[in-house]
């Protein structure tokens, strides 16, 4: 006999997409939640926001499971989705915003159900008029999202982490709510962050990287989330000095970026930056030997492997 999934409680263990928003919920929603160099939105502001895209992707055919492909730059906006997909029960696939056909590719693989551009990065990309009825619609109306996430077991999939995909469409490796919760929490646990530990983040919200050590940490320390919408080591300078940034988690050419920028400017604006992990490359002996003289309150090292892991 065939039953009717119940989504009103979790299929097994935890539900860490319900904990994460309780969480969130719980803050002061005064409180600064996210920030880019030229906005910021408070935590009652992000909770509205999500809830709303939430409705908005329920009226585009957004169920549990579904698949969701979000292509943005570092903005709030990626925020906005992510929590949204776990208010409806979907399953993320983060690209990069300039994937191309990668996109498209993957949004007929895995039989996406919408997928979120950027439309005034992406132009007139005759590419993207294949999604047809995928492609999400920002600006129709809906009903407004659930106050509390779709439950979903810790076993179920939940995300779908993508590889670069530059020697063909990218391998996707899948992680369920269990596994992505401890990706995250290793990092949070291994650099003792609180509450009271902005993040910086530096890597596109593309990459696992950026997802895992800079959207995910930050809402599960309850701290302040910053985003570098472009990579620019002056722009990131700023950004540490004004909120205080403690962690950031970059690819090798944004640590070569930001020694350059210390050893030219000093160290006054990155004073706060503690952790500085590096990924996606091997870091030179020569480049951690400088980042140690240039940036001396700051830990520097290396690791890989964040998809597949």
């Amino acid at each position: 006999m065939t039953t009717q999934r119940n989504h009103t409680a979790p299929a097994s263990g935890r539900d860490y997409a319900a904990e994460e928003w309780a969480r969130l919920c719980k803050r002061d929603p005064d409180a600064l939640a996210v920030a880019e160099p030229e906005r910021e939105v408070t935590v009652g502001e992000l909770i509205a926001l999500s809830r709303t895209r939430a409705g908005q992707l329920l009226a585009q055919g957004v169920t549990p499971g579904s698949r969701v492909i979000v292509a943005r730059p570092n903005n709030i906006e990626f925020v906005v989705d992510y929590l949204a997909i776990r208010l409806c029960g979907g399953v993320l696939v983060n690209l990069p915003w300039s994937a191309g056909t990668s996109i498209t590719e993957l949004a007929e693989i895995l039989d996406a159900s919408c997928v979120i551009l950027t439309e005034h990065l992406v132009g007139d990309n005759s590419l993207f008029d294949q999604l047809g009825e995928r492609c999400f619609r920002p600006d129709e109306d809906a009903s407004i999202g659930p106050e509390v996430p779709v439950a979903r077991g810790e076993d179920e999939l939940a995300w779908l982490a993508c590889t670069s995909g530059t020697t063909g469409t990218p391998k996707a490796a899948m992680h369920n709510f269990a596994t992505l919760e401890r990706q995250t929490q290793v990092f949070a646990e291994h650099f003792r962050l609180t509450a009271d530990d902005p993040i910086l983040v530096t890597s596109p919200v593309g990459h696992a990287v950026a997802l895992l050590f800079g959207v995910r940490m930050s809402l599960m320390l309850n701290s302040v989330m910053v985003l570098v919408t472009r990579w620019k080591a002056e722009t990131a300078a700023d950004l540490v000095e004004r909120y205080q940034c403690v962690f950031t988690v970059a690819p090798t050419p944004f640590l070569v970026d930001t020694v350059a920028h210390a050893e030219t400017h000093g160290i006054e604006k990155w004073k706060s930056l503690r952790f500085f992990p590096s990924a996606g490359a091997p870091v030179p002996r020569l480049l951690v030997r400088r980042a140690m003289k240039a940036l001396p309150h700051c830990q520097v090292w290396s690791y890989f492997g964040t998809s597949e892991a």
